[in-house]
């Protein structure tokens, strides 16, 4: 969400600069992407609790999107590692929702997740290094 914000700051500032309008356009649909996406999330959980049937349609929608892609993917590779685009879509579908209403309520925090972003990694590798020098 944080790079979501710097993003509108630019686009919408270089879009007036420039009178590049669909530059513009695209600002806004992103500024009303953030907050739609946020209203979405537990909407999409009581629709899923009212009409479980929902998530039927909905891994079906995503079969169908994974399935063009996978195509297009197809006519460019000639590799059977399609099939994994038809399950990254359903995994999408199912478990990748609650990311984004995570990074709204976290974005004042400077870590995600488990990385934080104070850590040195040259500490990091000289401690690995050091388990490393007295296992062998």
């Amino acid at each position: 969400i944080r790079e979501s914000y710097q993003y509108l700051k630019f686009s919408l500032g270089r879009a007036v600069k420039r009178q590049e309008w669909l530059a513009y356009f695209d600002g806004i649909v992103h500024a009303l992407h953030i907050p739609l996406r946020l209203y979405l999330f537990p909407l999409g959980l009581y629709v899923l609790f009212a009409a479980p049937m929902v998530l039927v349609n909905s891994l079906a929608v995503a079969t169908i999107v994974s399935v063009f892609y996978a195509g297009i993917f197809l006519r460019s590779e000639k590799s059977s590692d399609a099939i994994y685009s038809i399950v990254y879509g359903w995994y999408a579908a199912l478990l990748l929702g609650w990311i984004y209403p995570v990074a709204a309520i976290t974005v004042a925090k400077n870590n995600w997740m488990t990385r934080a972003r104070n850590m040195t990694p040259h500490k990091e590798l000289a401690k690995i290094a050091a388990t490393t020098i007295h296992t062998k």
